[in-house]
């Protein structure tokens, strides 16, 4: 079975394929996956390094406090919003609400062969982990308790109201359609946010990753930064749009490209860099 790094690596790999497509001037070839940076690829000028970073909001918040270098040339770093010293909030809030409503599917899936489409809205309360397993089985309760007994038909829940116990902190609606014999069960989390992005949140993952450029230039002519919105919660989906607009971003790469995978699009951030060839 591939180890967790193996997993991310392939993950880093297939992003910075698509920006590789995308992105007219970016070298063809191989990629070649190392440690620092993430990878390298050949050019006609030598060996580019490539350093990819993942978009979570809040992410500002713990290069803030952690400023470890990281050895990787092609490198990869994920901005996620409201990332802190221990990785984003909303990023750890979206991860447990996951976790609950996955053990509650699993405990009613358990119990009855009613099949559903459930969604669940959340409050800004995080569950502490004392609470997540028993949240967990109220919730499937209180599906099998409201859930609707015609095929086709949804039931809607407020369960501040509907179902006034500790699940009321944390979860506000439930919507519950019950689906055809034989399909599958489908509960999700409905997520929602603001997606624009601070041009100082970008300035920060910049400003992190300039101070490990020395260490990936052992490994390779060059470097790009590539930061990936891969837009899979809404802690990583942004707009940019004013951003790219900004100018003043100081970069020791020679080229910022920012990803955003909810459009495929690559865009080149306006960074001046002393790496840039004259």
């Amino acid at each position: 079975m591939p180890t967790t790094e193996t997993v991310k690596k392939q993950q880093e790999g297939l992003y910075i394929s698509r920006v590789q497509s995308l992105y007219p001037t970016f070298p063809a070839g191989d990629l070649s996956p190392i440690e620092s940076p993430d990878f390298l690829i050949g050019s006609d000028r030598g060996k580019l390094g490539v350093e990819m970073t993942l978009f979570i909001k809040g992410q500002d918040e713990s290069l803030n406090r952690r400023q470890r270098v990281d050895v990787r040339p092609v490198e990869m770093t994920l901005f996620i919003k409201g990332q802190g010293q221990s990785g984003s909030p909303l990023r750890q809030c979206e991860a447990i609400q996951k976790r609950i409503v996955d053990a509650a599917k699993v405990e009613f899936e358990n119990a009855f062969n009613d099949r559903l489409s459930v969604h669940l809205h959340w409050s800004r309360t995080i569950p502490p982990q004392g609470q997540q397993a028993v949240l967990a089985t109220e919730l499937a309760r209180v599906i099998s308790q409201k859930m609707p007994a015609e095929i086709g038909s949804t039931t809607t829940l407020d369960i501040r109201y509907d179902a006034p116990h500790a699940l009321g902190t944390y979860v506000l609606r439930v919507s519950i359609r019950r689906r055809e014999p034989g399909s599958k069960n489908f509960w999700s989390n409905v997520e929602a946010g603001f997606i624009e992005v601070d041009a100082s949140a970008i300035h920060k993952i910049i400003a992190c990753k300039n101070a490990k450029v020395p260490a990936y230039l052992k490994n390779c002519d060059r470097v790009w930064l590539v930061i990936v919105a891969d837009a899979e919660h809404i802690s990583s989906s942004v707009e940019i749009s004013q951003l790219v607009a900004a100018s003043g971003f100081s970069s020791d790469f020679e080229k910022v490209l920012f990803y955003d995978a909810f459009v495929d699009k690559v865009y080149e951030l306006p960074a001046e860099s002393s790496m840039r060839p004259n």
